[in-house]
């Protein structure tokens, strides 16, 4: 059997977009398209700070997401699906590791003026159902991370 954990990274960091699920203080789903950066199975994405996605893992950090191959063929099919916490990243050197995981993954952006409502937000794994059809329609494994 593969190293799970190390398939979940190896797709996450092969991917550009995620598809964030919050929660709003009066208990309303919303779903947010983000590009992000990885590293392992933590990822990090940029936002507004006045954004809605901010008031909500203000609220409740927790927050599930997926991260999908787009495949016509089921049976090569993978995809990700994620419950994590949410944090907004404050220490300056992981700022700078954030960062520079976007510039490498996104190089446009290293050239973008810095905006200063602009914060880095942090998803910590808790546990994932890492799809792969590969190995048979339907096939998923379930990974906890705490």
């Amino acid at each position: 059997m593969s190293d799970l954990k190390g398939d979940v990274s190896g797709f996450l960091k092969s991917m550009d977009y995620l598809n964030l699920a919050t929660v709003s203080r009066e208990w309303r789903p919303l779903v947010h398209t983000v590009a992000y950066a990885s590293d392992g199975a933590v990822a990090y994405f940029s936002t507004d700070r006045r954004s809605r996605k901010m008031e909500h893992i203000s609220a409740n950090p927790y927050v599930a997401y997926t991260v999908d191959s787009d495949s016509r063929d089921w049976a090569h099919m993978k995809g990700v699906q994620m419950q994590a916490k949410g944090s907004f990243v404050t220490d300056p050197l992981e700022q700078k590791k954030a960062r520079d995981l976007m510039i490498a993954k996104f190089p446009m952006i290293a050239n973008m003026p810095r905006d200063n409502n602009s914060v880095l937000v942090k998803l910590e794994p808790i546990e994932c159902d890492y799809l792969d059809y590969s190995r048979g329609f339907g096939h998923s494994d379930r990974i906890k991370y705490v």
